[in-house]
């Protein structure tokens, strides 16, 4: 989940001593949830300033005037707590975030390797029984292998934005949050060296 505080103050201090009080009272505040420390990164910190326009009423050109500074701090929340989730932003909203940015699902490394694996070597028992069938009417058999190209691929599914109201009045049910299906795929090129029977 990617999440944060953005606020605008008339001076970059003011902002981002707000921005530090909200930030802290959301980390707390998930960790209270369930979270580890270590679960918790910074994704991105900014301060910058920000403007208005206007038009000059003798001349009629557009100008640019400084109002004040804002400053966003948005962290990332990577946990295999996947029923935490609806926790996790109730739990930030109400602490004071402003921002969700994103809420995905995707394998961990180990299952990742591990399905892939799996999905490898069913490639290649696939490829070998679809060349004996080949083989069959031509009275021929496979006595070696001469070549083996292996290509595992694992695809996350899109990032998910989450869009929901962001002010004082947080809903009292449970955000709803809903995991996707991982799509994993392999494929093998195996070449065969083959003998008459």
């Amino acid at each position: 989940i990617n999440f944060g505080v953005e606020v605008q103050k008339p001076t970059a201090k003011e902002a981002l001593d707000e921005n530090s009080d909200k930030m802290n009272a959301v980390i707390d505040a998930i960790k209270s949830a369930g979270l580890n420390a270590d679960e918790i990164t910074t994704s991105q910190f900014s301060i910058y300033p920000t403007y208005e326009s206007y038009q000059e009423k003798e001349t009629g050109i557009y100008r640019q005037k400084l109002t004040g500074y804002s400053v966003s701090n948005i962290i990332s929340v990577k946990t295999p707590k996947m029923d935490l989730a609806s926790e996790i932003i109730d739990a930030a909203v109400g602490a004071g975030v402003n921002r969700v940015d994103n809420v995905w699902f995707s394998l961990s490394e180990k299952k990742q390797q591990q399905v892939s694996d799996d999905l490898l070597a069913e490639a290649i028992k696939n490829a070998r029984a679809k060349a004996e069938k080949a083989l069959v009417p031509l009275d021929y058999q496979i006595i070696g292998v001469k070549y083996v190209s292996l290509d595992g691929g694992y695809y996350p599914p899109p990032p998910m934005p989450y869009y929901g109201a962001m002010d004082a009045a947080v809903s009292k049910s449970a955000t709803p949050i809903f995991s996707s299906d991982q799509q994993v795929s392999a494929s093998a090129t195996v070449v065969f060296l083959i003998g008459s029977n």
